[in-house]
């Protein structure tokens, strides 16, 4: 799927994971967003989400932890909050806006998923837990902290 929403919350993504700031990330990084972002596309499928809510969902999952800039404290609403004015930006209907902010907000641990587009965004965040790669995603996590 592509949209402009999608390819300017990538383009803003690949922007703020190329700072200096994520050199010490090597969980929350720009593979782990794509990783995120395959998982959504995986998942929301299966969940049958609709055209608008897979684009919010994608625009969510490309966003959701470029709040990592400042650190790791509070990065949900960072994230959030940067995400809100690149959608506004481009002058996207407000429904959209607060879909997308409350799914990336509903990360923040414990998960507090409410929606579809919420939960989708949520399970894709941890899909990594279900992959042959878990052990070695977990210790790099753990590294990180």
């Amino acid at each position: 799927m592509d949209s402009e929403f999608i390819r300017q919350a990538k383009a803003l993504a690949e922007k703020v994971f190329k700072t200096r700031a994520f050199e010490k990330h090597i969980f929350h990084n720009y593979d782990h967003t794509q990783d995120v972002v395959n998982a959504v596309v995986i998942i929301g499928q299966h969940s049958n989400l609709s055209s608008d809510e897979m684009e919010s969902a994608l625009v969510a999952a490309w966003l959701h932890d470029i709040g990592y800039e400042n650190g790791s404290k509070n990065h949900e609403q960072l994230s959030a909050q940067k995400t809100k004015e690149l959608l506004e930006s481009l002058r996207a209907p407000q429904r959209k806006i607060t879909e997308v902010t409350e799914a990336i907000l509903a990360t923040r641990m414990p998960q507090t998923p409410k929606t579809m587009v919420s939960k989708v965004l949520c399970d894709a965040d941890l899909y990594h837990l279900s992959t042959e790669q878990c052990e070695e995603k977990s210790n790099m996590l753990k590294e990180e902290w």
